[in-house]
């Protein structure tokens, strides 16, 4: 698999443009990841075709031959059939807590190997905003002892340890003023 990113975010995929490595064809545009959650694995990928996706197809990640930074070229031709039972397609906007019962979160995502399709990194924020904890953290599939569709539940002290990957994007107001 020729791959030209060392790691992807979930988000950094969808809507990217999906296109035949045989026939340069565009197939559409990715709507879903499929995740496993208990091997912690990106498994398949599926796209739409048209205004309203009526031309629906699901790849498995085998299937995925490359990923650039803006499109994902696949074999269309490998039979391979992809398996949802245990997979999920989002996480996003799921409650995040303590293996205390302690909500802490929302989770916004997750980081891959797009080689193999494992889970390096979920990613999470804080619930309170002023705090200074705001941003999104990492978690690693290691901290996460139970994750489900309704929410993930995480280590107490992965918690208290996740790194910060990135800060809130805080606009800033500039003003122009022309003199006379």
């Amino acid at each position: 698999m020729n791959m030209q990113l060392a790691v992807v975010r979930r988000s950094e995929l969808l809507h990217s443009s999906v296109l035949d490595c045989q026939t340069q064809e565009r197939i559409g545009s990715v709507d879903e990841l499929w995740l496993d959650v208990k091997t912690h694995q990106v498994v398949g990928l599926t796209c739409s075709l048209g205004l309203i996706g009526q031309n629906q197809r699901s790849f498995t990640w085998a299937q995925v031959k490359k990923i650039g930074t803006d499109r994902i070229m696949v074999s269309t031709h490998e039979g391979a059939k992809l398996e949802f039972s245990g997979a999920i397609d989002s996480l996003v906007g799921n409650e995040v807590l303590t293996d205390t019962g302690e909500k802490i979160g929302g989770m916004v995502g997750y980081q891959f190997d797009p080689k193999t399709g494992n889970v390096i990194n979920y990613l999470f924020v804080f619930n309170d905003r002023r705090s200074l904890n705001y941003g999104v953290y990492q978690l690693p599939p290691t901290a996460i002892v139970c994750l489900e569709h309704s929410g993930v539940i995480a280590t107490e002290a992965a918690i208290q340890n996740a790194k910060q990957c990135a800060k809130p994007q805080v606009p800033t107001i500039t003003t122009n003023f022309v003199s006379a």
